[in-house]
């Protein structure tokens, strides 16, 4: 009898501490919508709040690799048409994060954004994603960092240097060993 009672409230504090950390026990669906459906918020919830909230969890849940090509071009084209600079960093970072290159466009529009958070992201997404370091003095001039970003990437993307910088990336990807210095 005893340890009947012993297992129904240990079942029980596990039910409410799965709760409690946004779990549940009994149910095998996650209480975080998918990156599709919160894409879809980002660029359509009627307040802010909520759209900067959706940004940040889609952040914050790391899925965006296995996004459909569809959320991933509405986070893309919140980087250029949201009003908010939260979204727009949130959106950056997450789409720099899995080298989704089709999102470099609206990343290199923003480059020069007059928010100084958006901006900053913008260039250290471009740096991360083109694997190129660019001089700190260049970077304060939002203007030359623009120019030599847009550059750079027309040179990379029309040349065989692209494909052969993804495959390593997908390498990196498939063998967590082989990266150096993470």
């Amino acid at each position: 009898m005893n340890r009947t009672i012993l297992i129904a409230v240990l079942v029980g504090l596990a039910a409410i501490s799965g709760i409690v950390n946004g779990r549940s026990l009994f149910s095998s669906k996650s209480l975080t919508p998918s990156v599709e459906v919160l894409a879809e918020e980002v660029g359509s919830a009627p307040q802010e709040a909520r759209r900067l909230e959706a940004a940040n969890q889609i952040l914050q849940s790391r899925s965006v690799s296995t996004a459909t090509q569809a959320a991933r071009t509405s986070m893309a084209q919140a980087i250029k048409e949201s009003p908010s600079p939260g979204v727009r960093v949130a959106m950056i970072q997450s789409l720099a994060e899995v080298y989704d290159y089709t999102a470099m466009p609206p990343m290199l529009e923003v480059l020069e954004d007059p928010d100084p958070a958006v901006a900053g992201k913008a260039a250290a997404a471009v740096q991360h994603m083109l694997g190129l370091r660019y001089n700190a003095e260049d970077i304060a001039d939002k203007k030359k960092l623009a120019k030599m970003a847009r550059r750079d990437w027309q040179m990379l993307q029309s040349s065989p240097h692209l494909e052969l910088w993804k495959k390593t990336l997908r390498q990196r990807e498939s063998n967590p060993s082989s990266r150096s210095g993470r």
